[in-house]
């Protein structure tokens, strides 16, 4: 019998073979494992590079994408402002047209009155022109009485 055997046969009455072989089992599991951790370490560190840009990539696509959420929000701001502001001057042109018309609507009327005013206002010139001759009839009527009269006095001292 060889040495091995012999030590095999020792070893296995003695009860040890068992947790030797245990033993063997486990180094070259921790041995595959670390040839794992090897293997993802060196993994890690061919991608470390690749997730950090990355991270700058979400981290400036965060930034485009609150900057497009506020320029979407500002841009509903001001068509919101610019709706408000052109409905308040169109109701201001509305108000100022409803005025025009009125307007327009008097003028119209006094437009109609007009002729039965110069009608009116030449039937008072023409009774003011009457009332005017009459005080100058009478007038003229005085001054010849005074005249016959002057020319009488005249004879008389003559």
């Amino acid at each position: 019998m060889k040495s091995s055997e012999i030590l095999g046969l020792l070893e296995e009455a003695s009860g040890t073979r068992v947790f030797d072989t245990r033993r063997r089992t486990a180094e070259n599991l921790l041995r595959s494992k670390e040839k794992r951790v090897e293997s993802i370490n060196g993994t890690i560190e061919e991608i470390t590079p690749r997730v950090q840009s990355m991270k700058q990539q979400q981290e400036e696509y965060s930034k485009f994408v609150q900057a497009r959420e506020g320029l979407a929000e500002r841009t509903k701001f001001q068509i919101a402002y610019n709706f408000w502001f052109n409905l308040r001057s169109a109701e201001e042109k509305r108000n100022k047209s409803s005025t025009v018309l009125s307007n327009i609507e008097q003028r119209k009327k006094q437009l109609i009155e007009i002729p039965g005013q110069r009608d009116e206002a030449n039937a008072r010139l023409a009774q003011l022109s009457d009332a005017a001759q009459q005080p100058t009839e009478a007038i003229e009527r005085l001054h010849n009485i005074e005249n016959e009269l002057r020319k009488e006095a005249a004879k008389s001292k003559t």
